[in-house]
């Protein structure tokens, strides 16, 4: 016997069958975000960092000023944090000069575009999109139609597509109060997804670094394992602070690194880089948002688009360290749940 693994289809047609309207989920139109936070190359840095504090954003689409014989400005590319973080530090930083920060804060966004990047069409299907981001570890998409921006899909949309499917899940679920025949089997897929936990999605016991530990340290674990979190723990192993590349990112002095190159080289440091021997109490986030072993994947997706977070650290029934759980996690839950069935 098959077992019936529920999807976005199969939940349209149950939907359809009990008289519940579900929302459309099949394509980039549908989730896209169609409000475009957007500059112009001749933007500076200090623009982007502006834009993004004031919308919260971590991307930023790129356009070139219409020419002559054109009525539109024409999309260039993306530019996203971690492109100017590494860049150049937005924070007061003893290691760099005022004056050289004043002179990399004024840098053109020419200079730092990633220009040409992977997108798709309003028409492409949701399985295809998550697939993509997925296996190239990007974190936003453009959405052309022809060559006008019409659209950005990030991981946040993504996060609320999932929250929009379990939503429709648990209405389906309600509906089918006493299932029989083929409903049982349906019933089964509904309740296997709105019962997974983020225990079951995790990374177990994830790699941990101590509270003495130094910026270096926790650049060489990054790299090694490919990670871009680490957990920080007291002398008793307790979750005290999480660090990430950004938080790294955001001390790190300038280097003007070549835009093509930044994407696979940002943490790429000499070992005589000043801050290197940062003891990581000194760079790590103190205010910890956790999810525990048997939270439901709908908590942990609220929790990390409440928070603008990338992780969260997943804490046992007496408060140690379980795993952790990051959006690329969640976000493989909803592919499957997205993938058309045989």
């Amino acid at each position: 016997m098959i077992k019936t693994r529920i999807n976005f289809d199969l939940a349209h047609k149950m939907g359809d069958s009990l008289g519940i309207s579900l929302p459309p989920m099949r394509n980039a139109a549908d989730i896209m975000t169609r409000k475009i936070k957007f500059l112009t190359l001749d933007d500076n840095v200090n623009d982007f960092l502006a834009i993004m504090k004031k919308h919260k954003v971590r991307h930023v689409a790129i356009f070139d000023s219409p020419a002559e014989t054109e009525d539109k400005p024409f999309f260039v590319g993306i530019i996203s944090e971690r492109d100017v973080l590494r860049f150049t530090n937005p924070y007061s930083n003893k290691d760099i000069t005022s004056a050289q920060h004043r002179k990399t804060s004024k840098k053109v966004l020419v200079q730092l575009v990633t220009r040409n990047p992977i997108c798709v069409s309003p028409e492409t299907a949701i399985y295809k999109l998550i697939a993509t981001m997925v296996r190239k570890h990007i974190s936003m998409v453009p959405v052309l139609d022809g060559t006008e921006l019409v659209g950005i899909i990030t991981t946040t949309d993504i996060l609320k597509l999932l929250l929009t499917f379990d939503t429709a899940v648990r209405k389906l679920s309600q509906k089918l109060k006493t299932p029989a025949g083929k409903d049982a089997g349906r019933a089964a897929a509904l309740a296997e997804w709105t019962e997974r936990t983020a225990g079951q999605i995790m990374t177990a016991c994830p790699h941990c670094l101590a509270l003495k530990d130094t910026m270096g340290d926790a650049i060489a674990l990054l790299k090694k394992m490919g990670f871009r979190h680490v957990l920080v723990t007291d002398k008793d192993k307790r979750l005290t602070g999480v660090v990430s590349d950004r938080d790294i990112l955001r001390r790190l002095p300038y280097e003007n690194i070549p835009a093509k190159y930044l994407q696979k080289h940002y943490l790429n440091v000499p070992p005589d880089t000043p801050g290197l021997e940062t003891p990581l109490a000194h760079i790590m986030e103190w205010e910890i948002v956790s999810v525990t072993d048997n939270s439901s994947i709908a908590d942990v997706a609220k929790k990390l688009i409440d928070g603008n977070l990338s992780c969260l650290p997943v804490l046992n029934a007496d408060s140690n360290i379980s795993g952790i759980i990051t959006v690329k996690d969640v976000i493989r839950v909803l592919l499957n749940a997205c993938k058309p069935l045989p």
